[in-house]
């Protein structure tokens, strides 16, 4: 559930998720995002050791294939879902927003920049390991494709259930104290994270990319999502965190394999300490959209504190209380 439908199927897990789980149910769609990268890279590391000439002829069909199949699987699973109780109820009442983008941009733009800082260095962390630091090892360090695969498929691998771990801690911790924790590990790390990949000993660099997967990326990520539900109430909320999704989007993660690769070239010929400066100023930008909307993250995300977010969003926009 990436890309268009991840807001939906956020707030479809936290808004139906029992008080005292939502954040490991917030945490489900994310899940699935390591799941995957687990799935794909098995995949391509078959595939890229079998013979070129097989590759080339139809060994490349198979992945897209195997993509296929989810695809209708994840259609069926579409067809199938109903709106969550909460929205139910807000239709109910007939207090639901005719025009909620506009809304929320209008009445609610430092939310909306919070949720865009949230995401800010979990999702340059991601892109720079799992692509462009992939390629570096291939072109610096002379790994094989199957390497780099690898290690990729042991560090993400551990991800995946360091985040149903993060889930299931932030039903009982506060979510907020995690997220921050991650996001100031992410600072910290940044350099020591470059400069064990730089060796470019097999062993150090599984040890670097597991250990910024775990306690960068799984304890930010497996909570971002229910962290942005909780900025918004339910009449805008689908589209708020829709908002902060694409935004994301286009500000952290399609520019940052394209600047990496600007600043320092893969191939090894300016040192790469550019990189760990933009990972430590991604980390202050979460930490600070963080610390900005503490009061939004409260325990559970289907608080009261929703009820008095609801009744303010009638107020602004005229709606009786």
């Amino acid at each position: 559930m990436i890309g268009g439908e991840w807001g939906g199927a956020v707030l479809m897990s936290v808004e139906n998720a029992p008080k005292t789980r939502e954040r490991f149910y917030g945490s489900a769609p994310q899940i699935a995002s390591p799941l995957a990268l687990v799935l794909a890279t098995v995949v391509m590391y078959f595939v890229a050791r079998m013979p070129n000439d097989q590759l080339m002829s139809w060994g490349w069909r198979i992945p897209f294939l195997a993509g296929f199949v989810l695809v209708l699987i994840g259609l069926v699973i579409r067809l199938g879902v109903e709106e969550s109780s909460e929205f139910t109820e807000v239709k109910e009442t007939g207090t639901v927003t005719k025009n909620p983008i506009a809304t929320v941009l209008r009445t609610m733009p430092s939310r909306v920049l919070a949720g865009i800082g949230l995401q800010a260095s979990v999702i340059v962390l991601f892109y720079l390991i799992t692509t462009y630091m992939l390629t570096m090892a291939t072109n610096i360090h002379g790994f094989t494709k199957s390497d780099t695969l690898m290690i990729l498929l042991i560090a993400a691998t551990i991800d995946l259930f360091a985040m149903v771990g993060v889930g299931i801690l932030c039903d009982r911790l506060s979510a907020w104290t995690v997220f921050v924790g991650g996001v100031v590990f992410t600072g910290a790390f940044a350099f020591p994270l470059f400069a064990l990949f730089n060796t470019g000993n097999m062993g150090l660099m599984i040890v670097a990319f597991s250990a910024a997967l775990v306690l960068g990326h799984a304890t930010t990520y497996a909570v971002v999502s229910s962290m942005t539900a909780n900025l918004f109430p339910t009449e805008v909320r689908y589209s708020g965190v829709a908002l902060c999704s694409a935004f994301s989007g286009v500000a952290w993660a399609a520019p940052t394999p394209l600047v990496a690769a600007a600043l320092v070239p893969t191939d090894g010929s300016q040192h790469w300490w550019p990189l760990a400066a933009i990972l430590v100023g991604t980390a202050v930008v979460s930490f600070v959209a963080a610390a900005s909307m503490r009061s939004h993250f409260t325990t559970g995300a289907a608080s009261d504190d929703r009820d008095d977010q609801s009744r303010d969003l009638r107020v602004r926009v005229g709606d009786p209380a």
